[in-house]
């Protein structure tokens, strides 16, 4: 299976997608390089950045030591340098469409979706059968609520491989945004029908039946995915969500507080537990998972606004 990520509830971005270049170089600075191949593998990214920078002094031309660097800052947060390097690389080979991938995803976490968008057909210039790249644009394009153009990338992208579930998986998220329910069900039950066990089938299919208002079924297809992966937190956040919409207030919170437990980063589940414990009649449980939503770093300023409203609703209902 390709490695990706699982952006928001519903929205899969495949990652690097060739994984981080393991290639061995016959040039001098290969030691180096290879040495910060092992730290990478070891997630010791600082010290791999500093085995590449020395690959790249010696040979300035090192392409998998620019690619890896930059993947090594992007681990890190470090979202400036490593478009720095990917950006170094294309200069040295503008064929490399790997590192344009790269430079795609990068500006997509920092929200820049039109420099992701010109990144992706960059490389599809290079390359207009790439499939990973015709499967970002299409999740870019979803992003940016440009669901013409999504769905379209995304069945060219199936047209190269029809058989990935990957690719599925991405019209299934598209059209679920599009609230497309019984769309969105039928990729998910062909992905289901080739990979039983495919966990985000799983977890997608669920949601999208609870909002058909199919709760049995949502939570039956949910709890198969948290049984194959209990520590991964946005199942245990789905399956409160789904709870909450059925105002299984109780069963909600208790989903939500596991959720945070595993990743207490997955900053969303605080508006959702705080808007639980609103229902339930405690405000102040409410007033605190509200508060600690407006005081991450993560959060994000329309949510924010909103949580600062429930915020002063809160406190006037306390102070009564």
């Amino acid at each position: 299976m390709k490695k990706y990520y699982l952006l928001l509830q519903i929205f899969v971005l495949f990652a690097y997608s060739i994984g981080f270049c393991s290639v061995s170089y016959a040039e001098v600075g290969d030691t180096f390089f290879k040495r910060g191949n092992e730290y990478y593998k070891e997630k010791r990214y600082g010290e791999a950045i500093h085995m590449y920078k020395k690959a790249i002094h010696i040979n300035e031309e090192h392409l998998g030591a620019l690619y890896n660097c930059a993947l090594s800052y992007e681990m890190q947060g470090q979202l400036g340098d490593a478009i720095d390097c990917f950006n170094k690389a294309i200069f040295i080979d503008p064929t490399y469409s790997a590192a344009r991938i790269g430079l795609g995803l990068t500006y997509t976490r920092q929200g820049r979706y039109n420099a992701a968008i010109k990144a992706y057909k960059e490389a599809l210039d290079v390359d207009p059968k790439y499939y990973i790249a015709h499967l970002n644009l299409a999740a870019v394009y979803a992003k940016k609520k440009m669901y013409p153009e999504a769905i379209e990338e995304a069945q060219i992208a199936l047209t190269i491989d029809p058989h990935d579930v990957n690719g599925h998986l991405i019209l299934g998220n598209i059209y679920y945004v599009k609230k497309e329910y019984d769309k969105a069900i039928e990729q998910y039950e062909w992905i289901l029908k080739i990979e039983p066990q495919y966990v985000f089938a799983k977890l997608h299919i669920g949601m999208a039946y609870a909002e058909k208002g199919m709760f049995e079924k949502a939570i039956k297809s949910i709890e198969g995915a948290k049984s194959m992966t209990e520590d991964y937190g946005y199942v245990h956040y789905s399956l409160g969500k789904v709870y909450l919409m059925q105002k299984s207030i109780d069963q909600a919170i208790r989903e939500f507080k596991r959720a945070i437990d595993i990743n207490p980063d997955l900053v969303e589940v605080y508006l959702d537990i705080g808007k639980a414990y609103n229902e339930k009649g405690d405000y102040l449980q409410s007033l605190r998972y509200y508060g600690r939503y407006v005081e991450s770093p993560l959060a994000k300023e329309k949510q924010k606004q909103d949580a600062n409203a429930e915020i002063e609703m809160l406190r006037k209902r306390i102070n009564k």
